[in-house]
């Protein structure tokens, strides 16, 4: 092996193009979905009226919050958003309804004709607002405010470390959201037929999506078979649950029809789980040779309107950080927000990058600080 080129072993039908995707398949009889989604950031859903949709000719199913009364969520801690909206939005972009028809145009007639009247509630956009706004609660099970997390953690003394710290630095770095933008969109097709769903879906977590069908839909697990093709991309943007597969799969119960759904560019964008955006306040203290004797971190994550890979996250954040030098005392202290935008999750070493930057920046500027160059500070602080 070693010293061989070693070919891929999905390569060739990638070049060749014989690989399948997701919107490569073609069942009989299958229906195009559409979902409609909330032009408002945060507002409760006062009616939904799908009558005039539902006599569209062509129509062969419509659904609502109604028809997927349950939650879901990749992680136990955050089972907090419904596949279409039940009782409000809470950014957006928020699916509300979905539409299955004979073809494209029909789908988005129908959905023009789907009437819903929200009592419109202010947005919050900023994560520092999150924190302090008691009379505007993104989601009612947040404790404080509208955060969804705190963390504290401390290890050995700190504020000894401080103490005998020859220098002590302070900056705040800001790390704006970033999107996955796979050259792939999300792209599902389901069929249900004797009782049992088969779904395939450009998803990177098919067990997990398998556990999640099975408790939003009612079906037993048995019941149920995920199939994931090849992926154009994901980066992790596909690696949760995600609306379309459970609107798919309830669409096709509904018709008895395969049901085919693919997300548009801007659907991408509002539903890929993109990068945190970050502010970060660092404070070191170190000797006159550069070496670290305390470090002290803060944080504060947007992570939008749903909980998704949040939590884990925001412990990344800090419990990733020190490597790979040795920080005798450390203190790291985070919030994770709630704000009305699009959920954020994760993408690329979640955790680990945002942070990542700000503390090798801090430590550029304690070198240039103390007349240490940059290289030999990191030296003599490695692992």
């Amino acid at each position: 092996m070693i010293g061989k080129s070693r070919p891929r072993v999905d390569g060739v039908a990638k070049v060749s193009g014989g690989a399948v995707y997701a919107d490569d398949l073609r069942l009989p009889g299958m229906l195009v979905g559409k979902m409609l989604r909330s032009p408002h950031a945060h507002a409760r859903i006062v009616r939904i009226d799908t009558t005039a949709a539902e006599q569209v000719p062509g129509v062969k199913a419509v659904a609502t919050g109604r028809d997927l009364p349950e939650t879901f969520g990749i992680l136990p801690v955050s089972q907090d958003e419904y596949p279409l909206a039940l009782h409000k939005v809470r950014y957006i972009g928020d699916p509300v309804a979905a539409v299955a028809a004979v073809d494209e145009d029909t789908v988005r007639r129908a959905l023009d004709l789907v009437e819903v009247e929200y009592e419109v509630l202010p947005a919050i956009l900023d994560p520092e607002e999150a924190l302090t706004r008691d009379d505007v609660k993104i989601h009612d099970h947040a404790e404080e405010a509208n955060v969804e997390r705190r963390v504290h953690l401390v290890f050995g003394d700190v504020e000894d470390g401080f103490r005998r710290a020859h220098l002590i630095r302070k900056d705040r770095f800001t790390k704006k959201g970033a999107s996955h933008a796979p050259l792939e969109p999300h792209a599902v097709v389901a069929e249900y037929t004797d009782g049992a769903l088969t779904l395939w879906s450009s998803t990177q977590v098919p067990h997990y999506v398998h556990r999640a069908l099975s408790r939003v839909l009612g079906l037993p697990m048995s019941h149920i078979r995920v199939i994931k093709p090849m992926v154009g991309g994901g980066f992790g943007g596909k690696g949760e649950p995600v609306a379309i597969e459970f609107v798919a799969s309830v669409l096709a119960m509904k018709s008895g029809r395969p049901v085919k759904m693919v997300h548009e560019r801007e659907e991408v964008f509002l539903t890929n789980r993109g990068r945190h955006p970050y502010v970060m306040d660092l404070e070191t203290g170190v000797t006159a040779e550069g070496v670290i004797t305390a470090f002290r971190f803060r944080c504060l994550l947007d992570g939008g309107a749903y909980g998704s890979f949040g939590i884990v996250t925001l412990y990344y954040s800090g419990q990733l950080l020190t490597l790979p030098y040795v920080v005798p005392a450390f203190e790291f202290s985070g919030e994770r927000v709630y704000t009305n935008k699009p959920a954020c999750g994760a993408q690329r070493g979640h955790g680990g990058v945002a942070p990542r930057f700000a503390f090798e920046v801090h430590l550029d500027r304690i070198a240039e600080e103390l007349g240490i160059d940059p290289l030999e500070i990191r030296r003599r602080n490695r692992v």
